[in-house]
């Protein structure tokens, strides 16, 4: 597996409308969203040749945990950066496994809003 440990990959959000509720605070299953779409861009920047390789061959995708820590509330309009660490990997037979550390801070007020903790795996067809 070609994966580049070590880097933090970073993607930028801005808290939607759609994403608030009556008291102009996101609701909190936005962040398993905002997650996402770190690992996502963190697969496709720093791990390119590995997710090339296994579209190849087809493969199923799961999350298998996600325990998150909610510190701050974040409000529409509220720039967040979601950071993205690949703590490790492993490859278990026709599964690979991966753990990954997250957290997202809020350009506006400088705080960490949200730490989390996550593994997705995917079994190789």
């Amino acid at each position: 597996m070609n994966s580049r440990n070590g880097v933090t990959g970073q993607i930028e959000i801005d808290v939607r409308t759609s994403e608030i509720d009556p008291y102009n605070i996101a609701h909190h299953s936005n962040y398993l969203i905002w997650y996402e779409l770190g690992r996502e861009k963190y697969m496709r920047e720093f791990m390119q040749n590995w997710v090339q390789q296994i579209n190849l061959y087809g493969t199923t995708k799961r999350l298998e945990y996600f325990k998150a820590r909610y510190s701050n509330p974040v409000h529409m309009g509220d720039q967040l950066t979601v950071d993205t660490f690949l703590e490790k990997q492993m490859e278990i037979k026709d599964k690979v496994i991966f753990w990954f550390k997250q957290k997202i801070r809020n350009k506006n007020t400088g705080k960490v809003v949200n730490i989390c903790s996550s593994r997705v795996s995917f079994i190789i067809r």
